[in-house]
């Protein structure tokens, strides 16, 4: 049925439902996005499905809107250091300064989104600011 919305919406590319995986974090991230491209096809189908599950609020689709801006730059640097063979020592601390500047340039508008955003920066600078101190 998904399938069809989407055509009937005239989507050019037909895509499917993402699942989260416990073992790949960054699977939330893609779930994620991927829910928000598919928010208006999936709602009209919730909608018409006998017995389907309640249909996601205002409020939760906007803090899922809330969360990608946020994982994004975690799933970019996963994908770059994962792209390397041997990732360098001197790759990793601009890589979490670019990190922090783009978390901080974030301005999520849930309430939820503000304390996702500032558990993520304290986290990253708990983790990773005696790195400069190390090397």
């Amino acid at each position: 049925m998904l399938v069809e919305k989407q055509k009937q919406l005239g989507n050019e590319t037909v895509l499917k439902l993402k699942q989260d995986v416990r073992t790949r974090w960054n699977s939330t991230f893609l779930m994620l996005e991927r829910l928000i491209k598919l928010k208006e096809p999936l709602t009209i189908v919730m909608m018409t499905l006998k017995g389907a599950p309640t249909n996601l609020s205002s409020e939760e689709w906007n803090i899922i809107e809330d969360m990608i801006p946020l994982l994004r730059p975690f799933d970019k640097l996963t994908v770059e250091l994962s792209a390397e063979h041997y990732p360098m020592i001197s790759m990793v601390i601009p890589l979490i300064r670019g990190l922090q500047s783009s978390l901080a340039s974030k301005n999520p508008n849930t309430q939820l989104g503000i304390f996702i955003k500032n558990r993520l920066m304290e986290n990253t600078t708990k983790r990773f600011d005696s790195l400069e101190e190390q090397t």
